[in-house]
């Protein structure tokens, strides 16, 4: 089974015609009629008997309304690819093409947008033969695991990834790669493991300091919600006595003139008659 035929948007066949062969360099390939429908194909210059590429009109609502939500987004409609992207961005940027995006840099390839001026971004990358990971491979080799997931990040042929973690060489898989020069199969998937491997390392460290740090903060409020209480306690001891303290004969509440029982305060009293009553008395005879 092989894929022979793609197909993309377009909302003037004739106008899109000349954009693919004058200026993006693709010979047509098939171009008939059957009554309102026209099936128009190109196909590379160089693989004429490849893939090839259906020029179908938007005439269909929901062909044009994804269209335009995809153009509106800037998504790109399709990707073609070439050996030096910017080489072909200075070719099509003279013949007129308008190009939302300058060859630019990005994992382990070259990418730039040019708008078909037909409703569509096309992005062009490169087929670049070094990963980014310095992983080389021969040509019409790439890294199995790059069209189905863009984490692999060797270079394979699908691979456009922004988000891949930083490579230092380290992983024993990753060393004998770099020795022999080119990534196979076993080795990309190996590379892949350690990289997932070494990430949930740093989530797991990370959440296991999260946990510490609040473990220790929740510890802190504990102790200081203690001490409050004890210093509560011991302010409303302290009132306690003080609201005990009856000021007999005197202006004040001294040591000597506490009373802590209904008996205290009898006893208290009968002393203070004795002492300051008494001696005071007249006696008439």
């Amino acid at each position: 089974m092989k894929i022979k035929l793609t197909s993309i948007y377009v909302n003037d066949q004739e106008k899109a015609l000349r954009f693919y062969t004058d200026i993006a360099g693709f010979v047509k390939k098939a171009d008939f009629t059957q009554g309102p429908f026209r099936w128009l194909t190109v196909a590379s210059a160089e693989e004429p008997d490849g893939v090839e590429l259906q020029l179908a009109p938007n005439d269909n609502p929901a062909a044009k309304a994804y269209q335009h939500a995809m153009f509106e987004q800037g998504q790109p409609a399709k990707m073609l690819y070439a050996d030096d992207v910017q080489r072909e961005y200075d070719r099509m940027k003279a013949a007129g093409a308008e190009f939302k995006m300058p060859p630019t840099k990005v994992t382990g390839s070259t990418i730039a947008q040019v708008n078909d001026g037909c409703g569509n971004l096309i992005q062009i990358a490169s087929r670049s033969t070094a990963g980014s990971n310095g992983l080389e491979r021969s040509p019409g080799r790439h890294c199995p695991t790059a069209a189905v997931d863009p984490g692999c990040g060797h270079g394979g042929q699908w691979s456009v990834c922004f988000f891949v973690l930083p490579s230092t060489g380290s992983h024993p898989q990753e060393r004998v790669a770099n020795q022999a020069g080119r990534a196979s199969a076993k080795e990309c998937q190996a590379v892949q493991l350690g990289r997932r491997t070494e990430h949930g390392r740093i989530v797991a460290v990370a959440i296991a300091i999260t946990v510490a740090i609040a473990i220790t903060v929740a510890v802190a409020a504990c102790r200081r919600n203690w001490r409050s209480a004890q210093d509560e306690s011991k302010a409303h001891k302290t009132e306690n006595r003080e609201s005990t303290c009856s000021p007999i004969f005197h202006s004040g509440c001294s040591s000597h003139s506490l009373v802590t029982s209904p008996s205290h305060a009898s006893a208290h009293l009968a002393a203070r008659w004795k002492r300051f009553v008494q001696p005071r008395q007249l006696h008439f005879r």
